[in-house]
C-alpha cells in the first residue's frame, strides 16, 4: 500500500514554512516601527525636558538674566540632542540663539509661558535664510527661518509668551543599528525559510516519487516472478502439445489438418508468451560496448521505415539488448501505422535519443500503463514487449517512454548514453 505521507507533506510543508516566513517578516517590520516610535518619543521627551528647564529658569529668575547665556548652557547640557537653540518672541522674531541652525535640519518647537516682560542681555542677530523641516512636538509648530527672524506656522502670542526652537543633532534623529537591521534581517530570514521550504518540498516530492516507483517495481516484479513460475510449468507441456499436433498435421488433410494447424499456431503464440515471461522475469545483465546506430539498422523494409540516423550517433549498450529493444519498437510502430514510420536521432543530455514516430491511433490517455506486464491494445499481443524493452533500456543506463503526437500517432523515445561521454 502506498504511503501518502511524503506526498501530503511535500504540499503542506512549503505552506507552513511560507506562513512562518510571512509572520517573521511582519514581526521584523513591527519591531522596526516600534523602535522608530520609541526613538522619536525619546527625542521628544529629552527636548521637552530641555524646554521645560529653560522655561523654569526664565520664569523663576529674580533679576536680569542673559537668555543667550542660558541657551548656551542648556545646549552644552545636551550635545547629543541638539546643535542649536533659538528663542523667538511673540511676533516670531528671534531674540537670541546659541549654537547653529543649519539648513534642512530637523527642529522641534515648544511654547514657553513667561510672566516677566523681559530680561537683560542683548538681542541676538537674525539667522540666515533657510527652510527647516520641523518635527512638530505637542504644543509646537513648524516654521521657516527667514532673514529677520522666524516666520509662519503659529498664531501671534501675547506678552510673556516665547517659542523655543530646538535644532536636533543629525545623530539624534538617525535610526539605531538595531532599528536599521530589524527589517533586513527579518527579510533575509524569511527568504531563507521560503528557500528551505521549497527545498524540503522538492526533496519530499522526490521521496514520494521514489516510493511510488519502488512500490510499482515491487508489484511488477511480483507479477514477473509469478508469470515466470507459470511459464516454467507450461513450457514442457506446451512443447509436447505442439510436437504432437505437428506430427499429426503431417499425416492428415482436410478439416482435421486445419484444426491441427490452428493448434500449432496457437501453441507458437503461447510459446512466445512463455518466452517473453521468462525474458522479463530474468534480471537483464548488460555488457555494454560502443555501437554506431547508423550501421545497426534492423532488417526492415526501407519503403516502410525511414531510418534518419547519421554516422556518429554512437551509444554504449549491450548489442543483444539493443537489438531486442529496436525490434520491439519498430514492430509496434509498423503495426500501428500501415504506411511509413520515421526513426530519428539527436543528441540530448550527454547521450543519443532515438525517436520512433508513427501515425497510428496513439498511446491513449495514460501511456505509462502500456509498460505494465500483460497490458496491450493488440488482439494478438502478449503485453510484455514494452515492459521488456524498458527493462533492457534501464539496464543499459537509458530510458524509454511514450508520448502522443500532436495530430495522431505515437512517439517512442529511447535514450541511451553516448559512448564518448561514458568513456
Amino acid at each position: 500500500m502506498r504511503d501518502p505521507a511524503p506526498r501530503r507533506w511535500s504540499f503542506l510543508l512549503p505552506l507552513l514554512f511560507t506562513a512562518a516566513a510571512l509572520l517573521l517578516l511582519a514581526f521584523g517590520r513591527t519591531t522596526a516601527t516600534a523602535l522608530a516610535e520609541r526613538r522619536e518619543l525619546a527625542i521628544e521627551g529629552a527636548a521637552s525636558r530641555l524646554a521645560h528647564e529653560v522655561e523654569r529658569t526664565l520664569r523663576d529668575a529674580e533679576g536680569p538674566i542673559d537668555p543667550g547665556a542660558l541657551l548656551a548652557e542648556a545646549l552644552a547640557s545636551a550635545p547629543e540632542l541638539a546643535v542649536g537653540l533659538a528663542l523667538l518672541d511673540a511676533t516670531g522674531a528671534e531674540e537670541t540663539r546659541a549654537g547653529q541652525l543649519p539648513d534642512g535640519g530637523a527642529t522641534l518647537q515648544y511654547d514657553l509661558v513667561i510672566p516677566r516682560a523681559g530680561w537683560g542681555g542683548a538681542r541676538g542677530p537674525a539667522g540666515p535664510g533657510s527652510a527647516a523641516a520641523g518635527i512638530v512636538a505637542p504644543g509646537a509648530t513648524a516654521g521657516i527661518w527667514e532673514p529677520g527672524g522666524w516666520r509662519g506656522g503659529w498664531t501671534r502670542r501675547g506678552p510673556g509668551r516665547r517659542t523655543l526652537v530646538v535644532m536636533l543633532a543629525p545623530g539624534a534623529a538617525a535610526p539605531s543599528r538595531v532599528e536599521r537591521a530589524a527589517l533586513p534581517v527579518a527579510a533575509v530570514a524569511a527568504g531563507a525559510l521560503v528557500a528551505l521550504a521549497l527545498l524540503a518540498g522538492l526533496l519530499l516530492d522526490r521521496q514520494a516519487r521514489a516510493l511510488r516507483l519502488a512500490a510499482e517495481r515491487e508489484r511488477l516484479d511480483g507479477l514477473a516472478r509469478a508469470g515466470a513460475g507459470l511459464a516454467h510449468q507450461l513450457r514442457n507441456p506446451l512443447a509436447t502439445i505442439r510436437g504432437s499436433a505437428q506430427l499429426l498435421l503431417e499425416s492428415c488433410s482436410g478439416p482435421e489438418a486445419a484444426r491441427l494447424g490452428a493448434i500449432v499456431s496457437e501453441s507458437d503464440r503461447l510459446g512466445r508468451l512463455v518466452d517473453g515471461l521468462l525474458d522479463y522475469a530474468r534480471p537483464p545483465l548488460a555488457q555494454p560496448e560502443p555501437i554506431d546506430l547508423a550501421g545497426f539498422r534492423p532488417d526492415r523494409d526501407p519503403a516502410r521505415v525511414d531510418w534518419q540516423v547519421g554516422v556518429g550517433a554512437t551509444v554504449l549498450a549491450d548489442p543483444e539488448h539493443l537489438r531486442l529493444i529496436l525490434d520491439n519498437l519498430l514492430d509496434n510502430a509498423l503495426e500501428a501505422d500501415s504506411e511509413r514510420i520515421e526513426v530519428r536521432a539527436r543528441r540530448r543530455r550527454n547521450g543519443i535519443e532515438l525517436s520512433f514516430l508513427d501515425r497510428g491511433p496513439g498511446p491513449g490517455p495514460d501511456p505509462e500503463q502500456l509498460f505494465e506486464p500483460y497490458v496491450t491494445s493488440k488482439a494478438s499481443g502478449t503485453g510484455l514487449g514494452l515492459p521488456l524493452a524498458r527493462s533492457l533500456a534501464v539496464a543499459n543506463g537509458g530510458s524509454l517512454r511514450l508520448v502522443p503526437r500532436a495530430d495522431s500517432g505515437t512517439e517512442a523515445l529511447l535514450w541511451l548514453p553516448a559512448a564518448e561521454e561514458s568513456g
